[in-house]
């Protein structure tokens, strides 16, 4: 009896790491779906697509998906038309998950980003705001 006890145990404890990786990786997933959308609607100035990615505090700071588009253009643009990208990992801190990722602007500068997520009731991941610091290097 206490062998299949143990056996158990010893089961759901190895099972559990596996399922919460499954759970970050699913989320991990969702969140990295959410930028390349945005990034894509940006990229065909979709600006209702790329407004309805942004957290219900973002949108109600803007008031239109147009004022939106034109504060990335004017404020971000190594988002907006970027050269290249790639998404890194997801961190998490007390009470709020990050995406990082590496840009290249059009005049070859580099930039890491963090975009602050925002788990919404329905599970849909928002973009709550991002934060941008110019990297010395530039890519050649």
């Amino acid at each position: 009896m206490i062998k299949c006890v143990l056996r158990a145990l010893f089961i759901v404890l190895i099972a559990l790491p596996v399922t919460l990786f499954a759970d970050d990786a699913e989320r991990d997933e969702a969140i990295a779906a959410v930028i390349s959308d945005q990034l894509d609607a940006f990229a065909k100035d979709d600006e209702d697509r790329a407004f309805s990615h942004a957290s219900p505090s973002i949108q109600l700071h803007f008031d239109s998906p147009g004022y939106f588009m034109e504060m990335v253009r004017r404020s971000y643009p190594m988002i907006y038309r970027p050269q290249s990208y790639e998404l890194g990992g997801v961190r998490v801190v007390p009470d709020k998950i990050f995406q990082t990722a590496s840009f290249v602007d059009q005049k070859y500068g580099r930039y890491q980003v963090l975009y602050e997520m925002q788990q919404q009731g329905d599970g849909v991941w928002k973009i709550n705001g991002v934060r941008v610091v110019k990297s010395r290097d530039v890519v050649v």
